[in-house]
């Protein structure tokens, strides 16, 4: 396809766009399955993938070997084993996958987390985010190498790199929905297309429970299975300190809890229920975006025994069209809801992470009266939190340790948030 490839793309771009101008919308986004697909009666399900969190995706089985998977109760897409038949009339809002899948084109940079975790890296070839922009070592020096390939943003990839890769599926997020072309235009090129929901999950876990899909594209149920089975045994003492008011207890030699899997560290007790944090972020034009009431980050917070501060404040906001999960509010505001925190995290996410106290009071001068400060309870969550989400549970467990934590304790033991000194 490399001789001819230049000149089928350019010809699909310029029908595409006669399309678009058309039909005046300028997308054709993925069918959509509000209603029941009538499968063929030639296939016979033989079971379904237990969820304990996730609501965004579903996983049915049938026989001979296939998987139809569901995401985000619309997209439906039937995974088949490499020599098997294609079942009969199946219906055409349903994408088929096909075994295995070996050169994968990652728009979302969520998602290859799942596969490095699963030893699946081999298996994504594309990226839409440069070397300089990932966070976590294993998946950069991939990139570096060109063992992963970038093929340009992901609103404008290098279609014509893509197609000749032989690229067996094209996974995106939901900014995918800000330039719905590029979807249309690998569907033109017969690559399917996935979007993921993973961030919609209300439920930290169930973000977390997304290694189990990915687990089935890759081949690694088991391992998937086996991991997030452990993250959770890991961090059921913290969850049942934050519901029993502190009756779990480490071990005192080894300041471990029972079934701490790999996420193993010291579980802090006492009383946390009244303890007020804020997760937030400073704007260049100085705003102040903070978490809304029913995100992923405010359950953490929930789970590892906090209270979220802004709760009530955001929840009488006006719902996001966008569906972030994220508001942002002027200083003021912010001020008058926060000065009594009783800790304070700083988003370092967003492509700013503060190496000190005196880089975050430089942002704004105000917060040098806020109770958080003057307590020596500030923090900054590392700008690898959003990337590596196999680190959920172990976030929970440095929310816990730094809601719990008291004067004098050291803060080494924490893995994703860093103390402001």
């Amino acid at each position: 396809m490399k001789s001819g490839g230049s000149f089928l793309i350019r010809a699909l771009l310029t029908t595409a766009a006669a399309l678009c101008l058309r039909s005046g919308c300028g997308c054709i986004l993925p069918v959509r399955a509000d209603e029941p697909v009538h499968l063929p009666s030639s296939m016979v399900r033989t079971g379904s993938m237990p969820l304990s969190y996730a609501d965004q995706f579903s996983v049915d089985y049938y026989d001979g070997g296939c998987a139809l998977i569901k995401i985000h109760s619309e997209y439906e897409y039937l995974l088949v084993e490499e020599d098997a038949e294609i079942p009969d009339g199946l219906p055409e809002e349903i994408t088929v996958l096909k075994k295995p899948l070996e050169h994968i084109y990652a728009a979302s940079s969520s998602c290859p987390d799942f596969f490095r975790e699963l030893g699946g890296m081999d298996k994504v070839t594309m990226t839409s985010t440069k070397a300089e922009d990932w966070t976590i070592p294993v998946i950069r020096d991939a990139v570096s190498r060109e063992d992963m390939i970038y093929v340009g943003k992901y609103s404008a990839p290098d279609y014509e790199y893509i197609c000749d890769e032989g690229c067996d599926l094209a996974i995106e997020n939901t900014m995918i929905y800000h330039a719905p072309e590029v979807s249309e235009m690998l569907e033109r090129l017969e690559i399917p297309v996935m979007t993921e929901y993973s961030s919609y999950e209300e439920e930290p876990l169930g973000r977390l429970e997304w290694i189990r899909l990915y687990g089935v594209l890759t081949g690694r149920e088991k391992e998937a299975d086996a991991f997030f089975e452990e993250q959770v045994s890991g961090l059921k003492d913290v969850l049942s300190q934050s519901r029993d008011d502190g009756e779990s207890r480490p071990d005192e030699e080894t300041g471990q809890t029972e079934g701490s899997g790999q996420i193993s560290g010291r579980v802090q007790t006492g009383d946390t229920s009244g303890t007020d944090v804020v997760f937030f972020y400073i704007g260049t034009n100085g705003t102040v975006n903070v978490r809304r009431e029913n995100d992923y980050v405010t359950r953490m917070i929930e789970m590892a025994g906090g209270r979220y501060m802004l709760h009530d404040l955001v929840s009488s906001l006006p719902s996001s069209e966008s569906g972030s999960g994220s508001v942002n509010l002027q200083m003021e505001s912010f001020y008058a809801a926060a000065k009594d925190a009783d800790v304070l995290i700083y988003n370092g996410t967003l492509g700013e992470s503060l190496g000190c106290l005196e880089d975050l009071l430089a942002k704004n001068p105000l917060l040098a009266d806020f109770k958080a400060v003057k307590d020596g309870r500030v923090y900054c969550s590392r700008d690898s939190l959003f990337q590596e989400v196999t680190g959920t549970c172990r976030m929970v467990m440095d929310l816990n340790r730094v809601i719990c934590m008291g004067d004098g304790e050291d803060d080494e033991e924490l893995t994703y948030i860093q103390k402001l000194r």
